[in-house]
C-alpha cells in the first residue's frame, strides 16, 4: 500500500493557517483538501512514484506508490500554491463586485497585492523543488 493521503494533508495543514477550515465539516474539508492534492499531483509530472489514489475498504485514500519525504513535501508545497491561488481568485472576484472606493477603504487592494506576491513566491518554490527533484534523477526536460 502507498502513502496515506492523511500524511500529506497533515504536512499541508501544518504549513498553513486558515480559520475557514475550522468552520467546515470534516467531510467537506477532506474533499476540498483532496482537490488541492489532485491539482498538485497533476502538476508534479516528474514524480517517479505513481501519485494516483486508491481507496481501501474503510474508505481511506492512499497513493498507489509509497512516497519519499521529498515527494510528500513537493506535493504539500503545490497544495499551498493552489490554496493561495483560490484566495487570490476570490479577492479578484471581490474587486469586480464592489466599487473602487469601497475596495480601497476595505484594504482589499493591499490584501490582493500581498496574496499575489505570496502566490508568486510559492509558484517559484514549487517549480524550484520540482526542478531539484528531477535534476537528482538527471531527466529534467523543463517546465510548461
Amino acid at each position: 500500500m502507498g502513502t496515506p493521503l492523511d500524511e500529506i494533508f497533515d504536512s499541508f495543514y501544518s504549513l498553513i493557517k486558515d480559520t475557514d477550515f475550522y468552520k467546515m465539516e470534516e467531510e467537506d474539508l477532506y474533499k476540498l483538501t483532496k482537490v488541492y492534492y489532485e491539482m498538485s499531483a497533476t502538476r508534479f509530472k516528474e514524480c517517479k512514484a505513481n501519485l494516483e489514489l486508491i481507496q481501501d475498504e474503510k474508505g481511506v485514500y492512499y497513493t498507489t506508490d509509497k512516497l519519499t519525504l521529498e515527494e510528500k513535501n513537493i506535493i504539500a508545497q503545490g497544495m499551498i500554491f493552489f490554496w493561495i491561488e483560490t484566495k487570490v481568485n476570490y479577492n479578484r472576484l471581490m474587486k469586480n463586485q464592489i466599487n473602487t472606493k469601497d475596495w480601497n477603504n476595505l484594504s482589499n487592494a493591499n490584501v490582493l497585492l500581498r496574496l499575489t506576491d505570496l502566490l508568486d513566491i510559492y509558484r517559484k518554490n514549487f517549480n524550484r523543488l520540482r526542478k531539484a527533484y528531477t535534476k537528482r534523477y538527471n531527466d529534467f526536460n523543463g517546465f510548461n
